[in-house]
């Protein structure tokens, strides 16, 4: 059986049982062996068979707590309890041009809710599309090629207070930016 889906604008087709390329629509406990290690961000992209998933990312050595997309691009995928990072297995290790040690890694895990993974990416900023079209109520809304994935976190924890937005909302806003700037880059390449 072939499976489609749309994650980060390319069209993947995976052919196997039941595995399958999902985005998590919510944050998400997640877990190895029944045990709870952390938490996978909402628009972390995952490949799945059933609940059990595979996710790749970036971490600092010696801070592996926090799994990345990339060195670069520095969107939080998700966040393991500091034990936990025993579970990572590391495809490669570098530095960046600072001269930071970087892991490339991948984490098998479970997730204690599949209902939260969802085969296209569209629909899960809905609430996060709302809440930044509300930018525009005070200036003209920003482009999301304005500023770079990095910065868009803080561009909107700036803004946060005269837009009326909770921590949560926050973060969540400036995770959509990110991810939908990503989502541009990924298509011109």
């Amino acid at each position: 059986m072939e499976k489609k889906s749309l994650i980060g604008g390319v069209l993947l087709a995976l052919s196997a049982s039941t595995l399958y390329a999902s985005v998590i629509s919510a944050d998400a406990p997640i877990g190895v062996g029944g045990e709870k290690i952390g938490v996978a961000y909402k628009g972390a992209n995952v490949t799945c068979d059933g609940a059990s998933c595979k996710i790749q990312g970036s971490v600092v050595a010696g801070n592996e707590y926090m799994l990345f997309y990339d060195e670069k691009d520095k969107i939080k995928l998700a966040r393991l309890d500091r034990a936990a990072v025993k579970n990572y297995k590391v495809l490669k290790e570098f530095e960046d041009s600072y001269g930071v040690k970087w892991k490339k890694v991948e984490l098998d895990f479970t997730m204690f809710d599949a209902s939260l993974l969802k085969e296209d990416g569209e629909d899960v900023w809905a609430a996060e599309k709302e809440l930044f079209e509300r930018c525009g109520s005070c200036h003209a809304s920003k482009k999301p090629e304005e500023f770079t994935i990095n910065q868009w976190p803080n561009i909107i924890k700036t803004m946060s207070d005269r837009a009326g937005l909770n921590k949560d909302e926050t973060r969540q806003v400036g995770s959509y930016m990110q991810y939908i700037l990503l989502n541009m880059q990924n298509k011109t390449k």
